[in-house]
């Protein structure tokens, strides 16, 4: 009896820190998560701050709004979007990778065009 009843304990235990260590990884935990927006006009990012810092792990959430079409692409993480005017696009990526990644234009007005203009960038720091 008292050998099930420290079974029971340990893994008692057990799933208690295997619970913990979810909700640390959590992306959905405020703490873990930000949500950064981004206007642009005239081709340029709207404010003085071209970089955004966040720290791995975090689920990010870059909500864009744009004056032109545009075709953007997140660097390091491979992710592409595009940006209609006057509507929000919604881009949400968990910051695996630590690094300085460059968000540019791969094209205005609908084209694609041979040059990258850098728009913005964003910083993962590790935790």
């Amino acid at each position: 009896m008292a050998g099930t009843k420290t079974l029971l304990l340990v893994l008692l235990i057990f799933l208690l820190v295997i619970a913990a260590g979810m909700a640390e990884s959590d992306p959905d935990n405020s703490e873990n998560a930000t949500r950064i927006e981004i206007e642009i006009e005239g081709r340029h990012l709207v404010g003085e701050d071209n970089v955004f810092r966040v720290y791995q792990g975090m689920q990010v959430t870059l909500v864009v709004t744009s004056d032109e079409a545009a075709s953007l692409h997140l660097h390091g993480y491979d992710i592409e979007f595009d940006l209609i005017p006057g509507k929000p696009a919604t881009v949400s990526l968990i910051a695996h990778a630590t690094g300085r990644y460059p968000v540019t234009s791969h094209g205005w007005g609908g084209g694609h065009e041979h040059g990258h203009q850098t728009l913005f960038y964003l910083e993962v720091y590790p935790k």
